[in-house]
């Protein structure tokens, strides 16, 4: 990017950040902070040229399991128009490669990104002991000492591409399922998520715990939106896990291994093979609606962020499509997440 038009975007960004180009919220100071601005953006046109990369949330963002959003859609393409890598960051805990047709199937075609990461890519690559982990601590070492042949299956059929080429063998899990042939548990989702909730699960969790049984969960988010209706998650089920005393690993957002793969990617495609920003993280804008995943783990990486309050926070937020939620609202939601974006946005929009 041009030196004068980085300083300029810096300014402009600065410029909403001081609430001179945009509404604001004054968050309450928590205990030994300042109150917290948290700038309302009308449009991400303005702030765009400082970032050289975007990692774009899909669900609640780009569409809502159902369709696309066209303002979205929109955006992507100005991204791209103005030279900005866009990368669609997901948690599905499927390959990129089944991802895609998906999107084409819901209006979001290929020309309005550069590439697809998703929590399943990642998963697959611990599996065949490509990853390098980012999170050195006790469940990464017990994973990377498994045999990781065989595993349970905790998910919808729709899933099973993850273990295409792999191999691992997947069992079935049901009621009669025996945990000695296992090495480990790899959670994708609930069986029938239309219907069933992580209780449901409760009993045979219970005992998978009692015999130490690593659960891998290849989609860290609780819930997420399925048109108006909200739908659990194998996030869900790792949470209920954890609670009755078993271990879990995650993939996906926030962990730092899928925003790694990222910013490796980037290098790769950069046709400067430009690893630059791998040392210049404030050069990232992540764009997402989940507090715990999509802001928490930008945090993390050092990117800037921007939450999308339409999305799976709007009934926390109360707010309808389109509408930004009142100071008291997104103050509450901050703090309860721990974590506050840079800025937030209603819905998607350039």
């Amino acid at each position: 990017m041009n030196p004068d038009k980085a300083e300029k975007a810096r300014g402009i960004w600065d410029d909403y950040c001081t609430g001179q180009l945009a509404s604001q919220v004054h968050m309450g100071a928590r205990a030994g902070q300042s109150p917290v601005t948290i700038p309302h953006l009308l449009g991400l046109s303005s702030i765009a040229p400082e970032f050289r990369l975007v990692l774009c949330d899909l669900w609640g963002v780009v569409h809502n399991g159902r369709r696309a959003f066209p303002e979205a859609i929109e955006c992507l393409r100005h991204f791209k128009d103005i030279g900005i890598t866009v990368y669609l960051v997901s948690n599905a805990p499927r390959p990129a490669s089944t991802v895609i047709p998906q999107l084409r199937g819901l209006g979001v075609s290929d020309d309005c990104y550069h590439g697809v990461v998703t929590s399943g890519d990642i998963t697959r690559a611990a599996i065949t002991g490509e990853l390098l982990f980012n999170e050195q601590n006790d469940e990464s070492a017990e994973f990377l000492a498994l045999s990781k042949t065989s595993c349970l299956h905790l998910g919808p059929e729709r899933d099973v591409a993850l273990f295409e080429g792999l191999d691992c063998s997947p069992l079935p899990w049901n009621a009669d399922v025996k945990f000695s042939a296992a090495d480990f548990i790899l959670c994708t989702g609930l069986i029938d998520d239309e219907t069933e909730t992580a209780d449901d699960y409760l009993s045979l969790l219970a005992e998978a715990a009692s015999q130490n049984l690593l659960l891998i969960c290849a989609n860290p988010d609780i819930v997420v939106m399925r048109g108006a209706n909200e739908i659990p998650c194998a996030g869900a089920i790792a949470a209920a896990y954890q609670t009755l005393g078993g271990k879990v690993r995650y993939f996906g957002k926030p962990y730092p291994e899928i925003y790694q793969a990222c910013l490796n990617k980037w290098g790769i495609d950069s046709t400067q093979r430009d690893r630059s920003i791998q040392s210049n993280p404030e050069q990232v804008l992540a764009i997402g609606d989940s507090l715990r995943t999509d802001i928490a783990g930008a945090r993390r990486m050092g990117f800037r962020s921007v939450l999308v309050t339409g999305g799976i926070h709007s009934e926390e937020l109360g707010v309808n499509p389109g509408e930004l939620p009142k100071p008291d609202k997104i103050e509450a939601a901050c703090s309860a997440a721990g974590v506050t974006p840079d800025a937030v946005i209603a819905q998607m929009a350039w």
